[in-house]
């Protein structure tokens, strides 16, 4: 059993030699060590290292996705990622032909996002297909024509009462003209 940092102090039991609390604590200060607590002594804690990975081999760990079974959800999830200009028409996607090493999953937004930006929980569904299906681009679009047709009829009518009481429109600017 490996553990890492601080949790070999908690874990050691303080009953037993010094040397292992020691070894515990010497393993803690150090970020890379790695200390099986069973039957182990100050020195073999101390010789006892773990080598840190390298950058290349984090990304090679980072892009090795393994491919998934063609099931029919994932196609339908394959198939709206690749037409997803249809949705988003004024952001510019290239076409490409996707891979079959995916992952889907839910995406965990950072303290960094405004709450605004977020998806909000029940406006999250169980796949991409349901979540399309489901847009709130519709209702919004109507939101908005139904508030521009209210706003023209309010400036119809603002005009017309102007122009009855004569501060706008050609009647004033004849009586003025003479």
């Amino acid at each position: 059993m490996e553990i890492y940092g601080f949790d070999l102090v908690r874990e050691a039991d303080l009953t037993k030699n010094r040397t292992m609390i020691s070894a515990a604590a010497q393993a803690a200060l150090d970020r890379y060590s790695v200390v099986p607590l069973k039957n182990t002594t100050w020195k073999q804690a101390t010789q006892y290292k773990q080598a840190p990975q390298s950058d290349f081999e984090k990304q090679k760990e980072y892009f090795a996705i393994k491919e998934k079974e063609m099931t029919n959800e994932l196609k339908a999830e394959l198939m709206a990622v690749q037409l997803r200009h249809t949705t988003h028409k004024n952001a510019f996607q290239v076409d490409e032909k996707l891979d079959t090493k995916v992952q889907f999953g839910r995406i965990i937004e950072g303290p960094s996002q405004f709450y605004s930006q977020r998806l909000k929980r029940k406006d999250r569904k169980n796949s991409m297909v349901d979540q399309l299906l489901d847009n709130n681009d519709d209702k919004m679009k109507a939101k908005l024509q139904e508030m521009h047709a209210r706003e023209k009829e309010e400036r119809i009518t603002r005009y017309k009462t102007q122009v009855q009481t004569g501060r706008k429109g050609r009647k004033h600017y004849k009586d003025a003209k003479k």
